[in-house]
């Protein structure tokens, strides 16, 4: 990336904050989101705690990642439109879920096909704060600038008997991290690293949309390290965009 565009990027990123820059605990050590810019986000709580992120890809259906969805009961998810402020759920209903359908080819532990779809109990109503995002056919370019969208902190609680992250403390606000496309691994796994020294995604965020042009592209799927240094992995929606398709035309 050229110094011009650094430049653009960063006046970007100040124009897209007004009043409303917030420094700690961020996406790690992303910007406050705004829901009129990514009302498309999902806020995704498990048993009545914060749990993962997904994208509103249609009134009745929410696209997540298929690791967070592993052995987890429909009944148990909650699905909230429109938070900004983690505080925002307690004057937000939320719409509970029917049925997850994982991709027939996701394997545990890779970021290959790590995608689910969620079919919701009703419709979420669509606002100026709330809304849906197209899914893109389009395999992108290394070296395009993605950008992800997510609660996660660093912070991570507890972890399961595998070493994975199974409780984490949100972050207040919705974050965004702009990420570069470094590369793709496996079966069309996206790999991105941060544009900015320290700016990436963590626990929190998986399942969350990675956005390219105002369309999904990937669901962030995995990080490299357990501290969430190094590189990010995202399941790319160019590899599933068919097989969505055939769930939500």
């Amino acid at each position: 990336m050229n110094a011009l565009t650094a430049l653009l990027l960063l006046t970007l990123f100040t124009m897209s904050l007004g009043k409303t820059h917030h420094i700690q605990n961020r996406i790690i050590n992303g910007w406050v989101g705004r829901t009129d810019f990514y009302k498309y986000y999902a806020f995704i709580y498990l048993n009545g705690k914060p749990y993962c992120g997904g994208t509103i890809v249609k009134e009745n259906v929410v696209i997540s990642a298929a690791s967070t969805m592993a052995g987890i009961s429909a009944a148990n998810l909650k699905i909230y439109a429109g938070v900004k402020n983690i505080s925002d759920v307690q004057s937000i209903y939320p719409q509970g879920v029917n049925k997850i359908t994982s991709h027939p080819q996701y394997k545990s532990g890779f970021s290959d096909y790590d995608v689910s779809i969620l079919f919701l109990s009703s419709n979420i109503v669509y606002s100026n704060k709330v809304g849906n995002i197209a899914p893109s056919p389009t395999h992108y370019n290394v070296n395009e600038v993605v950008t992800i969208i997510g609660f996660g902190l660093t912070n991570c609680n507890q972890k399961d008997a595998s070493g994975k992250c199974s409780s984490t403390t949100p972050s207040d606000y919705l974050r965004v991290a702009y990420m570069n496309i470094k590369g793709y691994t496996g079966n069309d796994t996206m790999v991105t690293n941060a544009t900015f020294k320290g700016i990436t995604s963590c626990y929190g965020d998986f399942g969350g949309p990675v956005v390219y042009d105002n369309q999904l592209v990937g669901v962030q799927s995995l990080v490299q390290n357990a501290d969430c240094s190094g590189d990010s992995y995202q399941a790319s929606i160019d590899k599933v965009y068919y097989w969505i398709e055939s769930y939500i035309k």
